[in-house]
């Protein structure tokens, strides 16, 4: 996600609409997006109206406003200028929103929803046998799910210890093809 500083007023109503705390007002009282927490779920860009106000007026009110030490406030739900706007993105950015906003689907396996599917339909697909123990991991889950560094801790001891790994399993699916990718432009 991308906040636009021309268009941003500094009212700062974007900052609690995002659950993984990524947005927050800079040195320059305009709001800021932390790219390293931002998991790309679009919870701020989908959850917030936008009454697209003309920036340059709209933040000289609040000038004059706050040196009568009144404030232009608008409701909690609004980016009053429009100031979010989505990135266009790249791998791995793509892979943090396909695990954090239910709306994308996977590209490695064309389900919505996290990922979700894979995980409870284990009665149709048989992923795990009768006598195997399974675990998930909870990608990108706003406000919940895991990092990848830390899953990537993880399942690097796991595979320490000989653990298997799903073959359909979404994270390795586009890791794998990323890895091809990255191997026949070398090549």
């Amino acid at each position: 996600m991308h906040i636009d500083k021309g268009k941003c007023i500094g009212c700062a109503n974007c900052v609690p609409v995002c659950p993984m705390g990524a947005i927050y007002i800079g040195d320059d009282r305009l709001s800021e997006i932390n790219p390293d927490a931002c998991v790309e779920c679009h919870a701020c860009y989908k959850g917030m109206s936008v009454e697209n106000l003309p920036q340059q007026p709209t933040r000289a009110l609040r000038g004059i406003l706050s040196f009568f030490k009144l404030r232009f406030q608008p409701d909690p739900d609004i980016c009053p200028t429009g100031a979010i706007t989505p990135d266009e993105l790249t791998w791995p950015r793509t892979l943090r929103r396909a695990f954090s906003d239910p709306q994308v689907p996977h590209e490695s396996t064309g389900v919505g929803g996290r990922g979700t599917q894979e995980v409870k339909t284990n009665d149709i697909t048989g992923r795990v046998k009768e006598g195997e123990a399974g675990f998930t991991v909870e990608f990108g889950r706003p406000g919940v799910g895991s990092r990848f560094a830390d899953a990537d801790k993880l399942c690097r001891r796991l595979a320490k210890m000989g653990v298997e790994f799903q073959a359909e399993n979404p994270v390795r699916l586009s890791w794998a093809t990323r890895r091809r990718e990255n191997c026949d432009r070398t090549s």
